[in-house]
């Protein structure tokens, strides 16, 4: 064990001194021994006491230099462990003026020891924004209280910035008075880097749409809102374009949804192509986009042309070939177009555009449709009659008519079945006005079911006055059919009304797609095998026609009276008929003109061999007594 000096000082003072005193006595007297010195001193306890005084007091010493000596090794460790710490650690008086610096510190800032002992910490390396700050920190250590995890810039000897992490503490002497701060340091400049670098990951991630990379609904509204609040006191104006995919659905059923997601990629890059700088393009989702004009200010009619124009341009672009794997294909959208103040809503702009872009839908020629007051009132009257439905059902205020058809002879053959609407504010409503909607908005199979059983009990009526009609045509809805229960519904109303399945006939639309063909076969065939006849409707406005006649056990065709109105001067809806008849009748089914107004187009239609005819020309739809008189007559 190595001793310090102190620990050599107590030795020769406790022990070499007293021997050296004894040795000092033997040699000045010759006669005195070892043995006499002790005797004197075993007489005497003070001597004892005396001479060995020094042994102890050198212990004490060599022990108390050696305690020194430890405190110095552990102090020294101490420092030395700081000095090369991996964390950046500096250390203030009360004034604030640096009395430490590690080599961490140093190597973080640039700044060795000595070029920032005695200088004021804050002052010379604190960023100026955070000077206040580090100052109250500093001085809260001061006052006896820790801080912890205090984030600050500061800036290195070579003007870069190093973001600092700190933790402080109280410095105490050993009376317990304050006399400076230690900070321990945590350089996290690549930690924050990082960290800002995953967030502005995550924010893109939130704000736009992983497959086209375009804004999505959450970067719109934000957007919007913010364009909104900040035009608040001007009167400028907006536009919004809402843009929709024609027959998308039937690109991802057929050739899977791969070419859906390409397709819709290529879409939103030719979106992009075709509109200014400074017009925003998103993705609200699926095959939704949306097109932002900046507010400026301008007369309305202007902004209408210019969204037109622009509108143009992307229906022009959109509609150029894709080539798509070994596909090629033709994208075409449906635009809607709404004008706007910062007084609306984002909500009451997109709905506006949105159901600007569905009339769109209807306008072959351009597919580019205007919100205007017009649309507005229309759709005012659409909510009015679809909140109506509810009451309708429970106040009887639907009714049925019929009109009658009839051979070629003029001979009455049967009746089809036709909702009406005695609307208490609106007066009577044809089915276009409320079926459509209720279809939409899932209203139609409360109201079927009511079609259905009015229809059986008004058949049961007739026979008890004792008319025997050979039958009753009844159009039901797709979503009718899709309802489990519709054949047991329906063989019930049968049962419950003794009317045998022979006597209807129900009335499908051939707009009806070819998958819902496919899920309800079956169910066609049950109830083709019970005896119901089944009548493909509207002929000629849907598709595949040929491949359903093939499929379904339909008995019955009918024209749709589109091709029946210009029969007589169109020669394209006249061959369009004479095919219809003549396909019809390859497969024995019967052919019911529908909507014939003139002897002309009766005379046209019984030469190409049409069997039965339903129209004005015979009769309109009429109430139940009325139909009674009518057929008695």
């Amino acid at each position: 064990m190595q001793l310090s000096r102190y620990g050599v000082y107590g030795a020769l003072f406790g022990f070499l001194f007293p021997l050296g005193a004894i040795c000092l006595l033997l040699w000045s007297s010759g006669d005195w021994t070892f043995q006499q010195i002790r005797l004197i001193h075993d007489q005497n306890i003070l001597l004892w006491m005396i001479d060995t005084a020094p042994i102890f007091l050198g212990v004490f010493a060599a022990f108390a230099g050696y305690q020194k000596d430890k405190q110095e090794r552990v102090a020294n460790d101490l420092m030395a462990l700081i000095d090369t710490a991996n964390a950046p650690i500096f250390g203030i008086d009360t004034e604030g003026l640096v009395n430490e610096w590690n080599q961490s510190a140093a190597r973080i800032t640039g700044y060795s020891k000595s070029e920032v002992m005695g200088r004021d910490l804050v002052e010379g390396f604190i960023a100026e924004d955070y000077k206040e700050s580090v100052k109250r920190v500093l001085d809260q250590a001061l006052s006896g209280r820790e801080t912890a995890n205090y984030e600050f810039p500061l800036y290195t000897k070579s003007g870069a910035r190093v973001d600092v992490l700190l933790n402080s503490t109280t410095r105490r002497d050993a009376q317990g008075e304050v006399v400076g701060v230690v900070g321990v340091g945590q350089d996290v400049t690549e930690l924050n880097r990082t960290r800002k670098e995953v967030e502005g990951k995550l924010q893109s991630a939130v704000h736009h749409d992983d497959l086209t990379g375009l804004p999505n609904r959450r970067y719109f509204h934000d957007y919007l809102t913010k364009q909104l609040e900040a035009h608040q006191d001007s009167e400028k104006t907006g536009a919004l374009l809402f843009l929709d995919l024609d027959r998308f659905k039937l690109v991802n059923d057929s050739l899977g949804h791969s070419v859906g997601d390409e397709l819709l990629r290529i879409v939103a890059q030719r979106l992009q192509a075709s509109v200014r700088t400074g017009d925003l393009v998103c993705r609200l989702g699926g095959d939704e986009f949306i097109v932002l004009l900046p507010f400026e200010r301008a007369e309305v009619i202007d902004i209408g042309k210019k969204a037109h124009k622009i509108a143009s341009h992307i229906t022009a672009a959109i509609n150029k070939p894709i080539r798509i794997n070994e596909h090629d294909l033709r994208a075409h959208i449906s635009i809607g177009i709404s004008h706007f103040k910062a007084s609306d809503s984002v909500e009451t702009i997109i709905k506006r555009s949105d159901n600007a872009m569905y009339l769109a839908k209807d306008d072959a020629a351009s597919n580019i449709s205007f919100y205007t007051h017009a649309v507005h009132e229309d759709l005012m009257h659409q909510m009015q009659v679809l909140e109506g439905i509810t009451e309708a059902l429970t106040d009887n205020q639907f009714l049925m008519h019929y009109q009658p058809q009839f051979n070629q002879a003029q001979e009455l053959i049967g009746v089809e079945a036709l909702i009406r609407w005695e609307h208490p504010r609106l007066g009577l409503l044809p089915p276009g006005i409320f079926i459509s909607l209720a279809e939409q908005y899932s209203r139609m199979e409360a109201i079927g079911i009511w079609v259905l059983e009015s229809v059986f009990k008004q058949i049961t009526i007739w026979k008890a006055e004792g008319l025997e009609l050979p039958k009753v045509s009844i159009n039901i809805s797709v979503k009718q059919l899709m309802q489990d229960d519709f054949v047991n519904m329906l063989n019930s109303l049968s049962h419950k009304y003794n009317v045998f399945p022979n006597a209807i006939i129900l009335e499908v639309t051939e707009s009806i797609s070819l998958e819902d063909f496919n899920s309800l076969q079956e169910k066609f065939v049950t109830l083709a095998n019970q005896g119901y006849r089944f009548s493909l409707d509207d002929f000629g406005t849907g598709y595949a026609s040929m491949t359903n006649f093939k499929r379904m056990p339909f008995s019955q065709v009918k024209v749709d009276q589109s091709f029946i109105t210009d029969i007589a001067t169109n020669e394209d809806n006249l061959a369009f008929t004479k095919a219809i008849i003549a396909m019809a009748k390859t497969f024995g089914m019967e052919v019911v003109a529908e909507g014939v107004e003139t002897d002309g187009q009766h005379s046209i239609l019984m030469a190409l061999g049409c069997d039965q005819f339903q129209g004005y020309l015979f009769s309109k739809p009429v109430q139940p007594k009325k139909l009674a008189r009518l057929i008695k007559s």
